[in-house]
């Protein structure tokens, strides 16, 4: 399977106007509720981050509670990109129920469904938009102390690792 970009970037421009997202943080949890994916903090294995558990009529997904919250708000958007894009191709348990897990294979970039789901969580947790306008008056510099400043200010806002939107600037362009 080839990595469909634009699709990715499609569905998560889609529910962001759908939810009127206008202003970081997005509102993951209430976005879930409303697609009727039930959101469950749970004890996990260190090295699972989360899981989507979808049968008849419901889902859910299963977040590690060991995890900060940057990590697990990534994860909930990981799992609805999943939800949304690979509803035939999760792993089938039986003919009712799917599962599919979250974890530190998840953000190697070797699977093509596990590339489109991180992208999509990039893609709604950091809306291009809602970046370019808060970078719009600032320039980042990621080796200087007000960069380093400005970078933990917004990961704050976007209640995102320093990691990620380090990665979504770069992929981006906002930064080099």
């Amino acid at each position: 399977m080839k990595v469909r970009w634009n699709k990715v970037q499609m569905e998560a421009v889609k529910l962001l106007q759908k939810y009127n997202v206008r202003s970081a943080p997005v509102p993951l949890e209430n976005i879930a509720d409303s697609l009727g994916v039930a959101i469950r903090k749970t004890k996990l294995d260190s090295k699972v981050d989360g899981f989507l558990y979808s049968t008849t009529g419901k889902s859910v997904i299963g977040v590690n509670q060991s995890n900060v919250r940057p990590r697990q708000r990534f994860t909930i958007a990981h799992e609805l990109g999943h939800f949304l894009l690979h509803r035939r191709q999760i792993l089938h348990v039986d003919e009712k129920d799917a599962l599919s897990l979250r974890n530190q294979l998840s953000a190697q970039g070797v699977d093509p469904y596990e590339i489109e789901a991180n992208s999509f969580a990039a893609n709604l947790l950091m809306p291009r938009e809602l970046l370019a306008g808060d970078l719009s008056t600032i320039r980042i510099d990621p080796e200087d102390t007000k960069g380093k400043r400005t970078i933990k200010l917004l990961a704050d806002k976007y209640e995102v690792s320093e990691q990620a939107l380090l990665i979504r600037l770069g992929t981006l362009g906002f930064i080099r």
